[in-house]
């Protein structure tokens, strides 16, 4: 740790950052793999909640819903030829690497709450333009402005949901749990995948361009929801992650302390007391279940 800082070993920040390892292993002593379901004092079950509802959320943006069936949209949809069809849906595919490049530098300035709350927005408003423009079948300017929005959603969905459920979900999970954790929120992601890929096809032959307005108002859901349960994990240690939670008395308590907590890295002196308070805490706790009442003491006493 010494070496990755620049620091030296016996400084007070390495100290800090050790003892906040110390104190997460201490709360996760004799954990097992069915506390996923457990909620226990670093409120884990919550935390898998958060992990599995944001790659839920990546499925729900309605990205494969286009993604998929980019081609028949283009040509059914939105009355383009064959191979200008197939032309488009091929670009479509070539927006990714710019947002995420932008997404890269971006991660830990805005944060991931941010860009994905600027994602759900620009998906939301993207999807609800392309469902307007759609429903003109004889405007030509109305369909060709269609299809740059859908680029533009795919933009906006990569600059937010390409990759940083993933990486959050991964952030949110204590070190213990964390193999446990990703996966039943990478099954979550599957089995929503594996939704959209079979719902879509009837969706479009059903309602045409308003299955559009059910994505849009999915990432209109979406913000609110991130705003005030997911806390934000930019620039934060995975200690100070399980500190956050470990304070933590209900779903809202999580953003509120993320944005309060002193970050280790600006202000050690603050974080050491803190942790010290909270290590205190967790000995008092133990002390109060492993200790004995008066009675079991008289109990004790007559044999």
């Amino acid at each position: 740790m010494a070496l990755i800082d620049l620091n030296s070993p016996d400084s007070h920040e390495i100290n800090t950052e050790i003892r906040e390892v110390q104190l997460s292993l201490e709360l996760a002593h004799g954990a097992s793999l069915w506390g996923i379901f457990t909620m226990g004092p670093q409120r884990i079950f919550h935390r898998a909640m958060l992990a599995a509802s944001v790659l839920m959320f990546l499925q729900l943006t309605g990205v494969n819903a286009i993604t998929f069936y980019t081609t028949k949209i283009f040509e059914d949809s939105l009355m383009l030829g064959s191979v200008k069809s197939r032309i488009l849906s091929a670009l479509y595919q070539l927006v990714s690497p710019i947002g995420g490049i932008i997404c890269i530098f971006t991660i830990d300035s805005f944060g991931r709450r941010g860009l994905m709350l600027t994602s759900a927005a620009g998906n939301a408003i993207c999807l609800a333009l392309v469902a307007g423009l759609s429903s003109q079948a004889g405007n030509d300017n109305s369909l060709n402005a269609a299809v740059a929005f859908i680029f533009i959603f795919h933009f906006t969905y990569v600059l937010g949901f390409g990759g940083i459920p993933f990486l959050y979900a991964t952030e949110i999970a204590p070190l213990h749990l964390r193999a446990a954790i990703s996966g039943a929120g990478v099954a979550t992601f599957w089995a929503f995948n594996f939704l959209m890929a079979e719902v879509t096809p009837t969706g479009f032959d059903s309602i045409s361009w308003k299955y559009f307005l059910i994505f849009s108002a999915l990432n209109v859901i979406m913000i609110p929801i991130i705003y005030y349960l997911f806390p934000e994990t930019a620039r934060r240690s995975l200690e100070e992650i399980d500190e956050i939670f470990t304070n933590s008395t209900d779903i809202f308590a999580p953003v509120k302390l993320a944005s309060s907590l002193p970050r280790r890295n600006f202000d050690t002196e603050s974080r050491q007391k803190h942790l010290e308070d909270l290590a205190e805490g967790t000995r008092q706790k133990s002390l109060e279940k492993c200790q004995p009442s008066f009675a079991q003491l008289e109990n004790a006493g007559e044999f």
